[in-house]
């Protein structure tokens, strides 16, 4: 998912059928577009790897702090891992952390437990 804000100017949506109700920890929002991300790349895992295309839903909640939300489907067609055991991500042969350093504050812990239970 990505947030209009963080598209490149210029870039046309393609509408959906059906609006859709997206939930996630961070928050909730509905949709009617989509577009095709090309070229992906996630310079914290590996500047040089490159995923070809991923769909992606577009949203406009201004509540959530995220510009791009990476769901199941996109780690698992990717092959990252969730290691929680250890506390990181996994691909390939490289790993980073869960949380960012120092992790969530009281707040934003908070807020992730309510959407939770919303």
């Amino acid at each position: 998912m990505i947030k209009r804000s963080a598209l490149p100017k210029g870039i046309i949506t393609k509408l959906l059928g059906d609006t859709k109700l997206v939930r996630t920890l961070a928050g909730h929002f509905k949709t009617q577009e989509v577009v095709t991300m090309q070229d992906i790349r996630l310079p914290e895992f590996n500047k040089n790897r490159r995923i070809n295309q991923q769909k992606v839903l577009v949203f406009d909640n201004d509540n959530i702090k995220y510009n791009i939300i990476l769901g199941t489907n996109f780690l698992s067609k990717t092959g990252i891992k969730l290691n929680y055991s250890e506390g990181n991500m996994e691909w390939f042969d490289c790993s980073i952390p869960l949380c960012p350093p120092g992790g969530l504050d009281s707040k934003e812990f908070n807020a992730m437990e309510d959407m939770f239970h919303i």
